[in-house]
């Protein structure tokens, strides 16, 4: 089966937890039960982009762009900037709301 990236939608949040509590853990966070919250609400809200990448159906990668938040500190980061950049983030990707089946 080829690599298949493709937006995050509500159906990965589970999925996409492990790979993200991996990445806060390479700078040192513990786990935080607030995680999968947290992500949940920005990508609802659409203060961030996401995608996952799957190599036979099996979460292998991810990134999340959102100029406002930060993954690692599970907290907002204050910018003047941050809407303009949120804006033009938003244009090159907009999550679906569904997942074509295998």
């Amino acid at each position: 089966m080829p690599l298949t990236i493709l937006p995050v939608t509500p159906l990965d949040y589970e999925e996409l937890l492990p790979l993200v509590e991996k990445y806060r853990a390479f700078y040192q966070q513990g786990p935080n039960p607030a995680t999968l919250q947290y992500l949940a609400d920005r990508f609802d809200r659409r203060e961030a982009v996401g995608f996952i990448a799957r190599l036979n159906h099996r979460a292998i990668g991810f990134t999340i762009c959102y100029p406002t938040f930060s993954t690692v500190a599970v907290a907002p980061i204050r910018s003047r900037k941050a809407a303009a950049t949120l804006a033009s983030l938003s244009t090159c990707a907009t999550p679906s709301p569904s997942r074509p089946t295998a």
